[in-house]
């Protein structure tokens, strides 16, 4: 969540990122009047403004753009006096070299958004609420739902997940409708915003409520980009953040010399299979290998479930087969409950604190094992696994690699257009293939695997901000939360940062969806 921090004295590594950003990404004074406003969501994950510095650099060069830092509010009953008061403390924090206030003053914001619906806008927002669940809605109604013709409902189940920590929402629960009418109030608030001022670019997150402004500003026009360390995107459409994914097939077909790229992909597999970390962040932890079997000994079809952490913004790839991952849980149950097989679940790292539901969830299930939370992924493979679920997770790759076959819930992209991966498209599919192993599909072609990586991890590399990410998040592993400014301060030379620059303003200005940095790899 990316609500204020708390004044303090901060770190010094943030005192030092600072000294960079005043360097090579404040606004140069200019006498061009601006000519619209680029509101810049204050993102309190650190390795992340380290993108959002680049990108507002970028955005600014040769537009005369006035830069304005806004925040989803954790409160929406603040009067305009009281949200005033807000941007004024906004303000005076961004006077200290040490806090993330005052890293987004040097990127030239000089003040605060924070929404507070007026009178008008939150009766809109209850009208609108009671017209909803005057229609006793189900989860499949709240992801669906549109606003004025944009897409908000995916966005409140999942903030609700997030900031109640629920495995999934009841639609008729008085806190939800509290919940679904709040997030309706700040949507009525931005919408009037742009209605009234010449907003031309946001950059913020598409998932969670703080997504409700991209979408927003998609509706009237406007660029809108998420910025992460490892990625930039511009979002389109409903806002999703991976919609470059429904690309990956084509764009490699226009590859000129596509073997190349196979062969590419062929010698960094290899040296993922040793055991060495790759250019994707996703596989810096496999879990560890344990001296005794991880799996039981007894005889039949073995199937491993890799569950999601609850809260992971579930809808962040799109609508799936399930609304939630409790949900995608509670079929699985349903179907092992009865099941002559075998049955595993190895708990996703972030998402310990769901293990009390999950055990509720499969406590009717005898056949049914919980693995320790660092299980070697590889082991369990090497011991024997007929079929992984998943609903959109890595495991799709790391299992395919192994020969095993992977059945996921997944939306029409990423995976899905790979034969490696077994997309089911009804709940009747599924669960025809979790009572017979045997039926499931198993096509996995190596080309296919060394295509999907190629453009997932070699073509999409993370090296975009950093020359080597990975080398880079080694160094703070030891240190606190924003020690990734501190090496970015002391590791990366002005040559590379004005050469991302130049890249990063190309893809500005190209349309295109994914800022791919060239490298030679």
């Amino acid at each position: 969540m990316n609500h204020m921090r708390k004044p303090g004295f901060g770190s010094p590594a943030r005192s030092k990122f600072n000294r960079s950003v005043r360097r090579y990404f404040a606004p140069r004074f200019s006498l061009t009047k601006q000519q619209g406003l680029l509101l810049v969501e204050v993102i309190n994950n650190a390795p992340h403004q380290i993108a959002v510095a680049h990108l507002v650099k970028a955005l600014t060069k040769n537009r005369a753009l006035k830069v304005v830092a806004f925040v989803d509010p954790a409160n929406t009953s603040l009067n305009r006096r009281q949200a005033f008061q807000r941007s004024v403390v906004f303000r005076m924090n961004s006077w200290s070299s040490r806090n993330v206030e005052s890293t987004y003053s040097a990127l030239g914001a000089r003040g605060l958004i924070y929404p507070s619906p007026s009178k008008s806008q939150k009766f809109r927002a209850i009208a609108a609420a009671d017209e909803f669940f005057a229609r006793n809605p189900t989860k499949l109604d709240v992801e669906d739902y549109r606003l004025e013709g944009i897409l908000v409902g995916d966005l409140i189940y999942d903030d609700y997940l997030l900031k109640l920590q629920q495995g999934t929402i009841i639609p008729e629960s008085p806190e939800f409708r509290e919940h679904f009418t709040e997030s309706l109030k700040v949507f009525y608030f931005w919408m009037d915003y742009f209605s009234n001022s010449n907003v031309r670019a946001v950059v913020g997150n598409s998932v969670y409520r703080q997504g409700l402004v991209a979408r927003i500003a998609i509706a009237n026009g406007c660029d809108a980009f998420d910025p992460q360390v490892s990625r930039v995107v511009r979002l389109r459409g409903d806002g999703f953040q991976y919609e470059d994914t429904r690309e990956y097939r084509a764009t490699f077909e226009a590859i000129p010399n596509k073997e190349a790229a196979l062969q590419v992909s062929r010698e960094f597999l290899a040296l993922k299979k040793q055991g060495k970390p790759d250019l994707s962040t996703a596989h810096l932890d496999t879990g560890k290998r344990s001296q005794q079997k991880i799996l039981g000994d007894g005889d039949g079809p073995r199937i491993l479930v890799a569950p999601h952490a609850f809260s992971d913004s579930a809808h962040s790839y799109g609508k799936m087969l399930f609304p939630d991952f409790h949900e995608w849980l509670t079929f699985l149950a349903s179907v092992a409950e009865t099941s002559p097989y075998n049955w595993y679940l190895k708990p996703h790292p972030k998402g310990l604190k769901d293990l009390p539901m999950i055990r509720e969830i499969f406590s009717r299930c005898s056949n049914m094992t919980i693995l320790e939370v660092d299980s070697s992924l590889d082991q369990i493979g090497e011991e024997g696994v007929d079929v992984a679920l998943t609903m959109r997770g890595h495991v799709v790759l790391d299992f395919a690699l192994m020969g095993i076959p992977v059945i996921s819930c997944t939306p029409g992209f990423r995976y899905r257009n790979y034969g490696f991966n077994v997309a089911v498209d009804s709940k009747s599919e599924f669960r025809e293939y979790l009572m017979d192993v045997g039926s499931i599909p198993n096509s996995i072609d190596q080309d296919e695997i060394l295509e999907f990586y190629y453009m997932d991890m070699i073509f999409n590399h993370p090296n975009i901000f950093f020359p080597d990410l990975l080398e880079a998040q080694k160094q703070v592993r030891d240190g606190g939360p924003e020690e990734i400014l501190r090496v970015f301060a002391d590791s990366v030379g002005q040559a590379f940062i004005e050469d991302t620059l130049n890249q990063l303003q190309r893809f500005v200005q190209s349309g295109e969806l994914r800022f791919r940095r060239v490298v030679d790899l």
